[in-house]
């Protein structure tokens, strides 16, 4: 009965009635399974107080916890193992009070979690740093997805890793990007996360933030170095998923960019009926067809006029490369320089 009182006393914030029942709970060293005990949902009242509760909260129960613990155990080692089975017991979702505290933005709680696990010489929290829920998502990849930017930095201070993938194969910095949560991006990329790494459909980062229509994420990693040459499991690069779902800013940044070029370089051959006829497709004729204007401003940027119009060495060049993309694509393919005409006027 104290299970659901104490449980209830959490979800509503009423900290008077809950020192009550754990002030009856301390009365009995053999109430320790009230902590490990859970709802239909697996969750703990530890979890609860992760979810809804404040650090008061918290630290009452952990306090009782321990007080509990330090009564019935004698051997130390026994008391740290079962004191972080109580920590790290997981819900349904396989998600630890740590994992929900990462999920809702709740930093007090998880950095008081933390700062315990030192205070009791608990050597393991890279471990608990790289502990993932029933889609292997760790607490860093929680964090991320949501925007709480004050746990990234925190839990990468502890020790987790930028590189850990979950059941999609995205890493913390796919989900930031996803998820348009600028400032995670920012401190992912200050501790070397992956921008380059290929999630399960191989889509990296800039794909993801790509096809979500994130510009200023797109603007960010382009001038992180991104590469903008790799192609997802349907052959497209990241400008033509920007193109193909319809974000107009972001293909401005792609085009605005120094590496505007390499992301015109790929192409598609579909094969149509049998082998007899082939529909080509690149970046510039996905522009031409679903956003003109954009499509006006890269053969702008294909004519480069030297000197003044009254000048006789003025003289305009254009290039070619990407109207007669049937001749270049079989040298983007093999990455030699495409050829550039000369016009004099």
């Amino acid at each position: 009965i104290y299970f659901f009182q104490v449980h209830i006393c959490v979800e509503q914030h009423c900290q008077d009635a809950l020192q009550i029942c754990l002030e009856w709970i301390k009365k009995d060293i053999h109430s320790y399974d009230i902590f490990m005990k859970d709802d239909r949902h697996g969750n703990t009242v530890l979890h609860a107080a992760a979810k809804y509760g404040s650090f008061e909260t918290c630290e009452m129960l952990i306090n009782t916890m321990k007080y509990i613990l330090q009564l019935s155990c004698i051997d130390r080692n026994i008391f740290i193992k079962q004191y972080l089975s109580l920590i790290l017991k997981k819900n349904i979702d396989k998600r630890t009070s740590i994992h929900e505290a990462a999920n809702i933005g709740n930093f007090v709680m998880l950095e008081y979690l933390f700062r315990i696990m030192n205070n009791e010489n608990i050597q393991n929290k890279m471990i608990i740093c790289e502990d993932s829920d029933d889609e292997f998502k760790t607490s860093l990849h929680l964090a991320a997805a949501q925007g709480h930017d004050e746990i990234v930095q925190f839990l990468i201070n502890q020790g987790a890793n930028v590189c850990s993938c979950d059941m999609n194969d995205s890493t913390s910095l796919h989900e930031a990007a996803a998820h348009n949560r600028y400032h995670c991006v920012k401190i992912l990329l200050t501790h070397q996360a992956p921008i380059n790494q290929f999630d399960g459909k191989h889509y990296t980062p800039l794909h993801r933030a790509s096809q979500h229509g994130h510009w200023k994420i797109v603007r960010l990693l382009l001038n992180s170095n991104a590469n903008v040459s790799l192609i997802n499991c349907d052959g497209y690069n990241s400008l033509e998923v920007a193109i193909l779902n319809n974000h107009q800013l972001t293909v401005q940044e792609f085009l605005k960019h120094k590496t505007w070029t390499k992301s015109l370089r790929n192409s598609q051959i579909e094969i149509i009926s049998n082998k007899k006829y082939e529909d080509l497709s690149t970046p510039l004729r996905k522009l031409i067809r679903y956003m003109p204007n954009e499509a006006n401003e890269v053969f702008t940027r294909c004519m480069i006029e030297i000197g003044s119009p009254e000048d006789d060495s003025y003289k305009i060049i254009f290039n070619y490369e990407f109207l007669e993309d049937q001749f270049a694509i079989f040298k983007w393919k093999h990455g030699k320089k495409n050829n550039i005409h000369f016009f004099r006027l």
